[in-house]
């Protein structure tokens, strides 16, 4: 049933009556914003930790448009009844709130609001305000103070009510990928949340009793196509309907509560994904089909949530008790590797990966992550056995190198930009007579200053990256790497006619920072120049390069 300012004293006590009875609680939002402005994309180089700080910011920026919550009640003979609430939501402005509220807003979300029909005007004039927990506490405090009362208070607090009924009923809570949850704590209990891991695990399980992320139970369960809610639940329920005529599960019928059969039911539901009262129906109703189809691991999941790009899951209870914050998401035995293309975005590649009978995870345009089930030794040979095959792979190597490669990668894209600054600043304190350089040129070092002898020591390398608005780049060179523990730089001057992906021996000169830069760049075969290039021996087991003859020999057999 729809809610907003009109209807909200009606249907809030709809949700109340009902929730007591309810075995769970699920819930989706609609927002303003779902990335944080300035910062990279989600990477698999990320640690638990720092996403986990990145949901939080994000949280704290944007704001709901819209509550969706379904309770579910289950009854004999395989029934469950669904009552379904969608709730506008926008924060109350007025002057008791010490700290006004403010939102940001990110031009691709509110497009894809618009492209599913959401009604802005409605949302603006019949929005139910709402206020923090915190806020609300405050208010109270200076009533007491000045010894006023407030009629209008429950009015002004509007769906803090809700999330109030919700915290003290202590069901679960079930949400599809955790960025949901983040944003209610922000919105109904904290405005600033706790960027300590076992602070904010605790912070939730103070709200509920347990939380289930159906995109963790997507992997940990498996086998699903799509992560996506509306795939995964057609999925869900092919999978289940098999079991049952196999009789290996149990049925399951939906029944929905009237209003929200009126609203959701029938040749209605089509148009009305991407409503958050309508996803919070689709996400119980696949959590349910989810506890049928394998009622053991389910149970086991609770209070793991799912980290998007990402090889680990959030543990809120081990991380709440002292433990371990995060854990591993794919079932040991497993060995990760990740295989870096010959060509951008080779689909052709990833197809043959996956007929291989091998799960893959898409990195970015030139990397892939490869999941080996099975020990150790089983891995490397499942491992050399797919390399064989795979022609359009230039590089393989293990997760952890990849993912520390990556880390330094991003680290000294940091640096250049400080250094960016720096220079910048320096010119702009100079003397007004004096010719003020570039930015780029005051941060980056010439090709005068990288200049050697053809006689300098050469190293094995390939061009990971270049930007040419910034003028810099970055060579991997895993010997280089393993030395100083960051890629090489590449100044444009030294990029020439090379392209991203393309092998090349090189010179260094290490910077005032004691940092590697590249020159004298020349192209070379890999596998027929190495004999007077330094390169580091390593075997499949350590690092997967493909870098030199022993390892080309070991894949090849």
């Amino acid at each position: 049933m729809d809610g907003c300012l009109s209807n909200f004293e009606d249907v809030a006590h709809d949700f109340e009556a009902r929730l007591p009875g309810s075995m769970y609680v699920a819930v989706d939002l609609e927002l303003t914003g779902v990335s944080e402005v300035g910062s990279s994309p989600d990477s698999y180089a990320e640690s638990a930790t720092k996403r986990i700080a990145k949901m939080c910011s994000i949280a704290e920026t944007h704001a709901p448009v819209q509550l969706g919550l379904t309770l579910v009640c289950e009854g004999l003979s395989g029934q469950a009844t669904c009552a379904s609430y969608n709730f506008y939501c926008l924060p109350y402005d007025g002057v008791e709130c010490l700290s006004r509220p403010s939102f940001g807003s990110r031009p691709s979300s509110l497009k894809f609001l618009r492209d599913r029909h959401f009604d802005f005007n409605r949302w603006i004039q019949e929005g139910v305000p709402y206020v923090c927990r915190e806020d609300e506490d405050q208010y109270l405090e200076s009533l007491d103070r000045s010894g006023e009362v407030d009629p209008q208070l429950a009015q002004k607090v509007g769906l803090l009510r809700v999330w109030k009924a919700l915290k003290a009923a202590k069901k679960p809570l079930v949400v599809h990928c955790p960025l949901d949850l983040f944003f209610l704590l922000t919105t109904f209990e904290r405005r600033r949340l706790p960027r300590d891991p076992r602070e904010l695990a605790s912070l939730v399980l103070q709200c509920f009793p347990c939380v289930y992320d159906t995109a963790y139970l997507h992997g940990s369960i498996g086998d699903f196509s799509t992560l996506g809610l509306t795939g995964f639940m057609k999925d869900a329920l092919r999978r289940h309907n098999h079991l049952v005529a196999e009789g290996n599960a149990r049925p399951l019928l939906f029944t929905l509560e009237a209003r929200t059969e009126a609203r959701y039911g029938g040749t209605a539901s089509s148009r009305r994904a991407h409503e958050a009262g309508y996803d919070s129906l689709v996400t119980a109703q696949l959590f349910a089909l989810l506890f049928r189809i394998d009622t053991k691991t389910v149970a086991k999941s609770n209070n793991r949530l799912f980290l998007y790009k990402s090889t680990e899951y959030l543990d809120l209870q081990a991380a709440r008790d002292g433990g371990e914050i995060s854990g591993p998401l794919f079932k040991p035995p497993v060995m990760t590797i990740v295989a870096r293309l010959g060509l951008r975005d080779d689909m052709e590649t990833m197809r043959r990966i996956s007929k291989a009978g091998f799960q893959y995870k898409r990195i970015d345009s030139w990397h892939v992550l490869v999941i080996f089930n099975g020990d150790s030794e089983g891995s490397e040979e499942a491992a050399a056995g797919l390399s064989v095959k795979l022609t359009g792979v230039r590089r393989w190597l293990q997760f952890e190198q990849w993912q520390k490669e990556e880390e330094s990668l991003l680290s000294s894209r940091s640096d250049s930009i400080c250094s960016e600054n720096l220079g910048s600043s320096a010119s702009t304190a100079a003397s007004s007579d004096a010719q003020p350089s570039p930015t780029r040129q005051a941060a980056l070092p010439s090709d005068d200053e990288c200049s050697e002898p053809d006689t300098a020591q050469r190293f094995l390398g390939c061009i990971k990256s270049f930007e040419s608005q910034r003028g810099f780049g970055f060579l991997e060179c895993p010997h280089l790497f393993a030395k100083y523990g960051r890629d090489v730089f590449l100044h444009h001057k030294q990029m020439n006619n090379f392209d991203v992906g393309q092998f090349v021996s090189f010179a260094i000169r290490e910077n005032d920072r004691g940092h590697p830069q590249a020159h004298n760049l020349k192209a070379v075969d890999p596998f027929q120049d190495s004999g007077h290039l330094n390169l580091k021996g390593c075997a499949i087991k350590r690092a997967m390069a493909g870098q030199d003859r022993e390892v080309e020999t070991t894949l090849r057999q």
